[in-house]
């Protein structure tokens, strides 16, 4: 099993695991970007969570937390198969990467902008609603050290981060 290396506590801790994506526009640096994001094959297709005709095979995302991620994905295949998650609608990516402030809150940075936070199968718990995210969804990526959102007394039951203190 691959684990998080490092789960910041605080803001400043956030910046030195991270990386500083910001930049003195709307959008993340182009600098940082290019140091700290890539692209990860994903153990199985999921699909696009506003748009359940597109498959996507490859996740974008901060590279500390791309190989853990991956693992988490494939512990949920390897346990369930894909019949299952099909059948049960836990293939749904709402993305990794979104420079955008935190909601609730747009004076903080979102987990998003640092491409540290996936949203996965947002139809069983959005933001502010209870979660109906499979155990064994939830438990691939907590024991990895991910915060998992569906436990916060405002809930986000589709997100799970590196980290704590944003």
């Amino acid at each position: 099993m691959i684990k998080l290396e490092t789960v910041p506590e605080t803001e400043e801790a956030w910046f030195e695991i991270y990386g500083d994506p910001r930049s003195k526009g709307d959008n993340a640096s182009t600098d940082w970007i290019k140091d700290n994001l890539d692209w990860f094959a994903l153990p199985f297709n999921l699909f696009l969570s506003w748009n359940h005709e597109q498959e996507i095979e490859w996740g974008y995302m901060h590279r500390r937390i791309g190989p853990v991620v991956v693992d988490a994905l494939k512990e949920m295949l390897d346990n369930q198969g894909i019949v299952y998650i099909r059948e049960n609608g836990h293939d749904k990516w709402g993305g990794c990467f979104n420079y955008r402030p935190q909601r609730g809150d747009s004076t903080k940075m979102s987990t998003h902008c640092f491409g540290a936070a996936i949203d996965i199968n947002p139809h069983l718990g959005g933001f502010r609603q209870v979660s109906k995210q499979p155990k064994y969804i939830t438990e691939a990526f907590v024991k990895r050290g991910f915060t998992y959102g569906g436990d916060w007394f405002v809930p986000d039951g589709m997100h799970f981060q590196a980290g704590l203190g944003l």
